[in-house]
């Protein structure tokens, strides 16, 4: 039997021209990949998020502007979008009138409603509904303006709009 000496030669791989190419169009490809399925989906998350906050922000606007609390009542009739200027006196006086039971949780309201034609303004915010927030810097704030009509008197309407900033926090 006779002993197989090995060659000395080059060790390890090889790679030409063609394996080098390959090499780099694999790794191409999985860099592509990393970034259509992580990134655009990390993207579309973030969307959601913000869409969420901006549909939070409408639906409790047109609460707002649909409450008891704040909307002129003939004694037989409410009428929305329609605020009464003596019902946003008693809610600037004491606004947990209007928010006990109005917001979303980890979240602050402010309500801006001003008379277009005296200039009257009127301000209210909510305090923080939830305390186990996770950091302000991760928050989102939408605002939202819709028009509205403040009945001064009996014969006397005012053209208004209605500024809603709805900040959301992420709980911890």
């Amino acid at each position: 039997m006779k002993l197989k000496i090995p060659k000395v030669g080059s060790k390890g791989v090889r790679l030409g021209i063609p394996e080098f190419i390959f090499v780099l169009f694999t790794i191409g490809i999985v860099l592509v990949l990393y970034y259509f399925v992580y990134l655009r989906l990390f993207d579309i998350r973030l969307d959601v998020n913000d869409a969420d906050v901006s549909r939070h922000a409408y639906t409790l606007a047109n609460v707002i502007l649909s409450s008891d609390k704040l909307i002129y009542n003939d004694g037989s009739q409410s009428y929305r979008d329609i605020l009464d200027a003596k019902k946003l006196d008693d809610v600037k006086n004491n606004q947990q009138l209007l928010f006990d039971h109005l917001g979303y949780p980890a979240s602050s309201t402010e309500v801006t409603i001003k008379d277009l034609d005296t200039g009257n303004e009127w301000i209210f915010s909510s305090k923080l509904l939830s305390s186990t927030i996770n950091s302000q810097q991760d928050s989102q704030a939408v605002a939202v303006t819709l028009p509205a009509a403040i009945r001064v008197s009996e014969n006397d309407l005012h053209t208004a709009q209605m500024t809603l900033k709805l900040t959301e926090y992420p709980l911890t």
